[in-house]
């Protein structure tokens, strides 16, 4: 726990950083909960292609968001697809997430990104 004048790293810098991680955390949720509800809806009459093109648009503003509130730039460098198993290292399921939205904007049309198991 954080204690005021009492950080690692000098004081300003880690109070607007840490200002700066709730400001993302509460609009990443806020957001995601905001589209998840106004998706919802599109879900049974949308195809597969349709769903990604949801989750991609869901990607890019929280890429969006972290660049504007947190002052983090993705930058995917490569033109490599990832091996078809596993996802590499990866910290969660948002990475997960972020990764395709790079790799799908990239894909060929038609040409999967994983295979089936």
């Amino acid at each position: 726990m954080l204690r005021p004048g009492r950080d690692a790293h000098g004081g300003p810098e880690r109070a607007v950083t840490v200002l700066r991680s709730a400001l993302f955390n509460a609009a990443f949720f806020g957001f995601t909960a905001l589209a998840g509800l106004a998706c919802l809806p599109l879900l049974p009459v949308l195809d597969r292609g349709g769903v990604l093109h949801m989750v991609s648009w869901w990607a890019g503003r929280v890429l969006a968001l972290l660049r504007l509130l947190a002052g983090i730039r993705v930058r995917v460098l490569g033109e490599e697809l990832p091996a078809a198993r596993g996802s590499g290292n990866h910290r969660g399921q948002a990475s997960i997430r972020l990764r395709y939205h790079r790799l799908a904007r990239r894909a060929p049309a038609g040409r999967r990104l994983c295979a089936e198991a």
